[in-house]
């Protein structure tokens, strides 16, 4: 049901993003099975909107997904405004709750700039001179995932493109 989806989106609830083969490599690692990494893994490359993968969470379900990004484009247009009153009020409470919660449902539908800008907040919140350069980056990522979520364009290949080196 398309309409429990929205729902259920909207308060958060939706499976967390899973790396299946970093997982997979640090419990063999943990275990001491398999041959230990001898070179430094080069550094994840991450899209604004990585629509492939983010249909994947969705197990595929087209219709389920673009409902996912109207909800957030709609839900979220004024993240970054609300966040930056936080910080301003000192609320670091309240913007690393919004933060988290923002950063599960981005990871969720394939933000994954945005889920990384996030979590740098979430980590900087409280230390005045960290926080405000996690939140102008924040703000920007914020922008760009928005621009980046088109109603109808659930295909289209210009989502796959814009991508940056992982901080």
């Amino acid at each position: 049901d398309r309409g429990v989806h929205g729902r259920l989106f909207a308060y958060g609830f939706a499976s967390k993003p899973v790396d299946w083969y970093a997982l997979s490599h640090e419990i063999a690692r943990v275990l001491g099975i398999g041959q230990a990494v001898a070179e430094p893994i080069a550094p994840v490359q991450r899209l604004v909107l990585n629509r492939h993968a983010g249909l994947r969470r969705w197990a595929g379900n087209s219709d389920a997904y673009s409902d996912a990004l109207d909800n957030f484009r709609h839900e979220y247009a004024q993240l970054a405004a609300s966040l930056l009153a936080h910080a301003a009020s000192g609320d670091w409470n309240a913007l690393r709750m919004l933060a988290h919660k923002a950063r599960g449902v981005a990871a969720n539908i394939g933000l994954e700039q945005l889920a990384a800008a996030l979590a740098q907040l979430e980590q900087a919140a409280g230390d005045d001179s960290a926080a405000a350069s996690a939140m102008q980056h924040a703000a920007e990522a914020i922008g760009a995932a928005l621009g980046a979520i088109r109603p109808g364009r659930l295909n289209a290949p210009s989502a796959q493109v814009t991508a940056a080196a992982a901080d």
